[in-house]
């Protein structure tokens, strides 16, 4: 197994069992579907298969219908032409269909309900958390996936240029100067089913669609973990002497050693990021085993470690 499907192999062993709790989309009003307004993984799969069963038994003209379901109601991607979509389905009628990078966020949405076992969704917040996961688990030689335009702040917004996309240190280029293997982009949906395929050997009892599931659910919490790291290690951390950092009560990270306590702050802060400082501060305190200092310097450390996102 080689260093990065062990990496990965070893994140997804810790997070399948919480994928029940974890993923979060919205399932939309479907003619023929119950659990609209449902958003957990079990609706959403759910949802997979309903889509898959219509799929197998339509036309032509109607698995237009569906496409667009899939992308656009379902997925949450509105700007593709009918044209575009139409263009989607006859590829995948092809006993080798071309899979380039661009339209990679639809197209494999259509794809991945075809065929749930061959195929599995590629958008941006996979790529990103495909990263952030070799990051965070230490690779000097990782696999650099990718990026696609997305529209969250935390991950990576096109619009306005931030999130974790868009931090020079996890660039591509900036992965691959410092030894990440590269992808030539229109590999890019291939080498990530190959991935992911490979990962899936080691975990029978799952689906490949639960590997994707993951990815998209963990990205956020995986962005906000690994700008953490890098702003610490940038401004506050000597990491030749992490026990003085401890002494100190700094929180550490990409060290030998990386203290629980600043893990379990990360995790808090990044799905707790809509209540207020106050009420982190007390899940700091009750939850990580915090003094009420400690957690007002975690808070804020964590907190400075985001506004990187906004000043590059």
């Amino acid at each position: 197994m080689n260093t990065v499907i062990k990496c990965l192999v070893t994140y997804f062993k810790t997070q399948l069992p919480l994928l029940e709790q974890s993923y979060q989309w919205k399932v939309p009003a479907i003619e023929g579907f119950s659990d609209l307004g449902q958003n957990r993984y079990i609706a959403n799969v759910a949802l997979k298969k309903y889509l898959q069963a219509q799929w197998l038994v339509s036309d032509t003209p109607t698995k237009y219908d569906l496409a667009k379901i899939i992308v656009s109601d379902w997925g949450g991607v509105k700007g593709n032409k009918a044209s575009t979509l139409i263009g989607y389905v006859h590829e995948l009628s092809k006993a080798r269909p071309d899979l380039p990078l661009k339209g990679i966020a639809s197209y494999s949405k259509i794809f991945s309900i075809a065929d749930m076992t061959k195929y599995a969704i590629y958008d941006a917040r996979v790529a990103v958390c495909l990263n952030a996961v070799q990051y965070n688990g230490g690779l000097t030689s990782g696999l650099a996936f990718n990026y696609i335009d997305g529209r969250n702040n935390t991950t990576g917004n096109a619009t306005t240029k931030t999130g974790f996309a868009y931090v020079p240190a996890f660039k591509v280029a900036s992965l691959i100067s410092k030894g990440w293997q590269p992808i030539a982009k229109n590999d890019t949906y291939q080498i990530f089913l190959e991935t992911l395929k490979e990962c899936l050997k080691h975990l029978p009892q799952y689906n490949l669609y639960d590997l994707e599931m993951v990815l998209f659910a963990n990205a956020e919490k995986e962005s906000v973990k690994a700008i953490c790291g890098l702003d610490f290690n940038d401004t506050s951390i000597n990491q030749s002497t992490p026990q003085k950092a401890v002494e100190e009560n700094l929180p550490i990270v990409n060290t030998v050693k990386v203290t629980s306590k600043i893990a379990q702050a990360r995790d808090i802060y990044s799905l707790h990021r809509e209540k207020s400082r106050k009420e982190v501060l007390a899940l700091f305190i009750n939850d990580v085993g915090l003094t009420p200092a400690g957690a007002s310097t975690y808070y804020q450390s964590i907190k400075n470690a985001l506004k990187i996102v906004q000043l590059r």
